[in-house]
């Protein structure tokens, strides 16, 4: 219940206005506000000079916005990525600045586009995560091509006094529950009820700001600087070994067929890895 009212009261409007009152007088808000999209353009600024960049999500509502100025801001080459096809204010402003930034339309999990953008200094991805049903392999996907730094920017949910990694999963809450959640009109699958035909457009996940960076530790990334609290959390963070390997541990099957046939047959059965219990 407190935790509830905590919430409700995070989404005051009263209470936003006063957070960027605070911001713009102390440089600090309340940890309600939106993260702007200056502070992400001086992200990007700061680190690409002569850096390869890569943006993906690049499209919706920003029409390459992140990528225009990477460029402007000296990046050596860049990718503008979305899975969605190139916008008519994209292309208009692809030529008006002649523009060399290179667009690649495809889905980050898929190993063609991963192929295509290759590997990069600096990726940004914005308002993307929450979207994806598996943010650790997403996560994952972008640690594939990452060489350096990633800058991170995605919608999260207040901390859960007393639990770390508190998470919420969005599809089929009922509508009191979502209503709980729900930042104004235009989140799919929480202002409205989840649609599957949808897909990425729904929102899925609504991450605490402690599960994002334990999400990131386990993809191979580490937290260097935050900014953001409540439902916006922008991080920037560098490459590290990754915390969290794909394989079955203790119980990795030696290379035996795993073929079967018979009518009610059981497969095989699973023999452990030599030392394991």
């Amino acid at each position: 219940m407190l935790y509830q009212l905590k919430v409700r009261a995070l989404k005051s409007p009263l209470l936003q206005r006063l957070s960027a009152r605070a911001q713009a007088l102390f440089g600090r808000g309340l940890g309600v506000s939106e993260v702007p999209d200056r502070l992400k353009e001086d992200l990007i600024r700061r680190l690409v000079p002569g850096k390869t960049f890569a943006d993906i999500g690049c499209m919706w509502r920003v029409n390459g916005l992140f990528s225009f100025v990477a460029e402007d801001a000296g990046a050596a080459r860049v990718a503008a990525v979305d899975i969605y096809p190139a916008s008519r204010e994209f292309t208009a402003e692809l030529v008006r600045l002649d523009s060399r930034v290179q667009f690649i339309q495809g889905d980050i999990h898929d190993a063609g586009t991963l192929q295509a953008i290759g590997r990069r200094d600096l990726v940004f991805c914005s308002g993307l995560l929450y979207h994806t049903p598996n943010p650790i392999d997403t996560l994952m996907q972008l640690r594939r091509i990452c060489d350096g730094v990633l800058i991170l920017n995605t919608s999260t949910v207040p901390e859960h006094p007393g639990i770390k990694n508190f998470a919420v999963f969005y599809p089929y809450l009922d509508q009191g529950q979502r209503r709980l959640w729900s930042l104004g009109e235009g989140a799919l699958g929480v202002s409205t009820p989840y649609d599957p035909a949808q897909g990425y457009a729904n929102w899925i996940w609504g991450f605490s700001h402690s599960c994002l960076e334990s999400m990131l530790r386990c993809a191979g990334f580490r937290v260097i600087e935050r900014y953001g609290q409540g439902f916006l959390s922008c991080v920037v963070c560098e490459t590290v070994a990754p915390g969290f390997l794909p394989a079955a541990g203790d119980w990795t099957l030696a290379p035996v067929p795993r073929t079967f046939s018979g009518q009610g047959a059981a497969p095989p059965a699973a023999q452990p890895a030599a030392g394991s219990p």
